[in-house]
């Protein structure tokens, strides 16, 4: 896996959840954007928020591939924002 195929799914627009499998058959959800720091070239590592206060540091080589969920994306865009009404 490569640090521009994360990137790309992190900056993608509408953002689709997505979650990343690991060689050691650990998967890690993606919900939001702000769920998955991915740094500049020639980094190897990410930081991925699991829950609150809780991270990982993930190594790219271990990261096997992607699973993308866009019926997970669909569903968040109908709801409310914070003043109740559903988003334009």
């Amino acid at each position: 896996m490569t640090v521009e195929s994360l990137r790309k799914a992190h900056q993608a627009r509408p953002f689709i959840p997505f979650t990343i499998w690991l060689a050691d058959g650990r998967r890690l959800l993606i919900p939001e954007p702000n769920h998955i720091l991915v740094p500049p070239n020639p980094a190897r590592t990410l930081v991925v928020l699991e829950a609150p206060n809780e991270f990982s540091f993930v190594d790219l080589l271990l990261v096997t591939s992607l699973d993308f969920h866009p019926a997970k994306a669909q569903r968040r865009g109908g709801r409310a924002n914070g003043n109740g009404r559903k988003p334009a």
